[in-house]
């Protein structure tokens, strides 16, 4: 509510007198004596409250799914990267780097599938062994 009340130049004084719905706000705000923040806990003490307010959403399922994708992909980016791949092949960057990249992931009918279950000593292998066939003009497998 503060934001809407503090005096000086800020993006919501632009808005309200572009918007008359936040206009409408800041006098609704004024007219009941509002002028500070509410006191606000720590953010996740509110989580129990909104899952229970929505069941019907599922939140807490959403929440545990997106926290598993985020798991899973910091799994990927330690396996895979440019920066690794860059290190293993020297000499590679720019344009050439984004090629081999691409290539290499469509060698694989499931790329994340196969990196998540491979050993990084396996992965490293099969990436130098991929661009020394491409750099010697050979199609690697599934290249």
């Amino acid at each position: 509510m503060a934001p809407y009340l503090d005096d000086g130049e800020s993006p919501l004084r632009e808005r309200a007198g572009v918007r008359s719905t936040v206009a409408r706000f800041i006098e609704h705000l004024s007219a009941r004596g509002i002028d500070k923040r509410p006191p606000l806990g720590d953010r996740r003490s509110y989580l129990p409250m909104i899952l229970a307010a929505f069941p019907e959403a599922d939140l807490g399922g959403q929440i545990e799914r997106e926290r598993a994708a985020e798991a899973r992909r910091a799994q990927i980016d330690t396996k895979f990267s440019g920066k690794r791949m860059m290190r293993l092949v020297p000499g590679l960057e720019g344009k050439a780097l984004g090629e081999l990249i691409t290539r290499f992931k469509g060698s694989f009918d499931d790329f994340e599938g196969w990196l998540l279950a491979t050993p990084e000593e396996e992965i490293d292998r099969r990436i130098t062994e991929f661009a020394a066939l491409l750099d010697a003009g050979l199609r690697p497998p599934g290249a």
